[in-house]
């Protein structure tokens, strides 16, 4: 992490320059200006952001963005978190009933797994998973010592922190699991020692029933209760922008919420990692993965881990079973399209808003986490010898079957290399194949020798159990991080905060569109593999750095459109023209982006069938295996357009088809909803549209959440923006409440009559404002209680 921690470097996979990093770097220069805005203006005409939750904008270290550089602040999110997921486990485990060696061995087992790595291009989802551990642990202190009073301050701002982090499927299992876990007795009992005599039996199975899970349920709830009101901010504005969001509106397929599963022939992976592909532009194992890179690029736990659930033996009473439990559990729900039972689940109606079966996988990495600390527990115990041998055999076993492996892979028989390269027959071509089969050959071999090691530190540990038990544990993180250090791979950092030189040629005030983002403009040819001097993924980075693509130009502040992030909380209009333009022609792209009010086009290639009267070339700049061009598009929709050449389209295709026609003039027309969308409306010809667009506007006041302006309209209009429609906007004319139009097919519109009228379009915050009053009084409620806790220890303190 050292390059991350000092600043000299950055992460680069996926999502965390393309869609987390514009997101961050806009909220950062937002709020350097003092302002925490509800949009984004920065983001296709202004989306949603406090109440998008895969921005993370409530969460605390956001306050890192006030005072240090964007970019670090951004990375430091993840080596913070990966800095705190080992003690959050350690806490869980001493909880469990674990010594404080096991507990550590288990905290590093999760923190150094596949999936915790994996999670280094996950803005959104790493939080959660260093916090979850931690929250289950509070939850079992609350269970067993209700009268602590910090403990309800810990379960409430854990849970909070969780709903903060950006993914509330994980702050619903971080949920379930410290339910579950309190009522299996986790915090009464050690797990699998076998120590539990007649008379603890007989006390666990009388402490049971309904009276005992009211009893240890009603104080997690309350808790948790209050922790979601300190959390209010967040989700009620997201409840407020998931109506009319593409994910709450229109909702994804089932066949599309259930893309990213856990595939079972991928279960190869647990024993080599990256056995399908690197993360890398020669990864090669998509059709392993739903057609689509994996969501979690590798989920290896380590072969320790392995040695150590063997250790673990037989599991005893329910809180021996739990973490068996989750690890089911987690197999069973993260296996998705794989599992039939799921697929039928997913037909109902809502439930493919819970997108990514996958990520499931917290509850396997929870378990095994705990399964490890009872394996280590049990090394290091007066039942050593029997935990001791389970794992011996256990890495003998492996040894065997990897050994072999790598003979087969040496000797390579023509009936395997055939085997083998039809895996993938394109993909698995040369040079790739080559790769990937010197990978196969090393990744064997090392982990031989890595069982030889592990073994010889068991065997240490009969002697020496504290140095022993220390090399063991050395020498799974030295192979974990040699493995998968990919996964927190960084690029240098100064490739990606000098401004690039197309900057240069983009006004500040521009409307920008890179057609090869979201394959605006049909799919993309990739770059050559033999164009760069390795296939890692940040040679690809810099050369979308240096075309200006969205996560370029943000932070230099240009405002991009039709760059809608990926998990569906914009807005539908817009996500919809985002999925419209790919089928489209170049000709009506161009007038979609001229009528949306797009500047600037930037394109890895030129344009087809397209006049000179509506995109201009500027300039072509050379990048990576082909050259940008750059267009200037011809009479765009203004700032703010008054105007009463109205066309009203009855769905949004038809919309579309007068957006894309080339007799559209986009500086005198609108396209608005017929009122009755079910009716069939004539087939109005633009031509017999009223040509007069007589009117004046004045714009005294244009900022990021609001509109002033002066109007002199002849005749009733409509003022037509640039904004993206939302449902959180407000309007009024001379002060009385107006409602919004959806212009365009995704532009916001105001109706505006006869004459001369002041005109004020604003982003309504009164709900935000009240669920602030909302946290702040539970705040308050929850130091009082902790406060007067305090005070009563002392008055008996004094009276003892």
């Amino acid at each position: 992490m050292a390059p991350l921690i000092v600043g000299q470097g950055t992460l680069y996979h996926r999502d965390v320059l393309s869609s987390h990093w514009p997101m961050k770097a806009a909220q950062a220069s937002l709020m350097q200006d003092g302002e925490l805005p509800l949009i984004d203006p920065y983001r296709s005409a202004g989306q949603p952001l406090v109440g998008n939750l895969n921005a993370v904008p409530l969460y605390p270290d956001n306050l890192l963005y006030l005072s240090a550089s964007p970019l670090w602040a951004l990375n430091a999110h993840f080596w913070i978190h990966l800095l705190l997921a080992p003690w959050a486990v350690f806490w869980l485990a001493r909880c469990w009933g674990l010594s404080r060696q096991a507990a550590w061995a288990a905290g590093l087992c999760y923190a150094t797994s596949g999936f915790f790595f994996s999670l280094f291009n996950l803005y959104n989802l790493i939080a959660g998973a260093a916090l979850v551990p931690a929250f289950i642990a509070a939850s079992l202190c609350l269970a067993r010592q209700p009268q602590r009073r910090w403990v309800w301050l810990a379960v409430a701002g854990l849970w909070a922190l969780l709903i903060l982090a950006g993914d509330p499927l994980f702050a619903l299992l971080g949920g379930l699991m410290a339910w579950t876990a309190v009522l299996a007795g986790g915090h009464s009992a050690a797990p699998n020692r076998g120590d539990e005599g007649p008379a603890e039996a007989s006390a666990r199975r009388a402490n049971t029933g309904w009276r005992r899970t009211v009893a240890v349920s009603w104080p997690l709830g309350l808790a948790v209760l209050a922790g979601t009101l300190l959390a209010a901010p967040q989700w009620v504005e997201f409840l407020r922008i998931l109506p009319l969001s593409f994910r709450g509106y229109w909702q994804y397929s089932p066949q599309a919420a259930l893309s990213q599963s856990w595939d079972p022939r991928t279960a190869l992976e647990w024993f080599l990692p990256f056995v399908f592909g690197a993360p890398d532009l020669a990864f090669w194992g998509k059709s392993f993965f739903g057609g689509n890179p994996p969501l979690l690029y590798s989920l290896y736990p380590g072969l320790l881990c392995w040695l150590l659930v063997a250790a673990s033996g037989r599991p005893k009473g329910s809180a021996g079973w739990w973490p068996w439990w989750l690890v089911g559990g987690g197999l069973f729900l993260a296996s998705g399209i794989h599992n039939p039972l799921l697929v039928a689940l997913y037909q109902i109606p809502g439930a493919a808003v819970l997108r990514y079966p996958v990520k499931m996988w917290l509850l396997v990495a929870v378990g095994g986490a705990l399964l490890c600390g009872i394996g280590y527990q049990n090394l290091d115990e007066r039942h050593a010898a029997g935990g001791r041998r389970r794992a011996l055999w256990a890495a003998a076993a492996l040894a065997s079957i990897l050994g072999l492996a790598w003979i087969a892979l040496i000797i390579l028989p023509q009936g395997l290399e055939t085997w083998l390269r039809h895996l993938d027959a394109q993909r698995l071509a040369e040079p790739v194949f080559g790769w990937e089969l010197a990978k196969w050959r090393g990744t064997c071999l090392v982990s031989v020798i890595e069982l030889a090691l592990l073994a010889a530190a068991l065997w240490w540990m009969r002697r020496r159990p504290s140095l022993g038990g220390s090399l063991l544990l050395t020498i799974h993180v030295a192979l974990q991080i040699f493995f998968l250090s990919i996964l927190f791979d960084a690029d240098d950092s100064e490739h990606y905060v000098t401004p690039p030189a197309l900057l240069e040629r983009i006004p500040e005030q521009a409307r920008i569109v890179h057609g090869g983002f979201h394959e605006l403009f049909g799919p993309t040819i990739g770059a050559p593999l033999d164009l760069f001097p390795d296939p890692r993924v940040f040679w690809l980075s810099r050369a979308h750095f240096a075309e200006l693509h969205p996560f370029s130009g943000i932070p230099w502040g240009r405002r991009y459109g039709f760059n809608n992030s990926p998990e569906g909380l914009d807005s539908f209009y817009s996500v919809s023209m985002v999925l419209a333009m790919p089928r489209m022609q170049d000709a009506a792209r161009v007038n979609l982006l001229r009528a949306s009010g797009i500047d600037i086009l930037l394109l890895p290639r030129p344009l087809e069938g397209v006049g000179e009267d509506r995109a201009q070339l500027l300039a072509t700049y050379p990048s990576a295996g082909h050259r940008l061009h750059v267009y200037e598009l011809m009479e765009t929709l203004p700032e703010v357009l008054l105007t009463h050449r109205v066309h009203f389209a009855p769905h949004m295709d038809a919309a579309l088809d007068v957006l894309t026609d080339n007799s559209f003039d986009a500086q005198s027309m609108v396209v608005l909803p017929a009122l009755d969308p079910t009716a069939t409306a004539p087939a109005t010809a633009l031509s017999d549209l009223a040509t007069p667009a007589v009117g004046e506007v004045e714009i005294l006041d244009n900022s990021t959440e609001g509109l002033h302006a002066t109007v002199r309209a002849h005749g009733d209009s409509v003022l037509v923006t640039r904004r993206a429609y939302l449902p959180i906007y407000r309007a009024s004319v001379d002060g009385e409440d107006v409602g919004l139009r959806v212009a365009n097919a995704h532009r916001l519109a105001i109706d505006v009559p006869d004459g001369e009228h002041e005109i004020r379009l604003w982003v309504d915050r009164r709900a935000f404002h009240a669920s602030l009053g909302v946290a702040g009084a539970t705040a308050l409620a929850l130091l009082l209680f902790l406060w007067l806790g305090r005070r009563r220890s002392d008055g008996l303190g004094e009276t003892a």
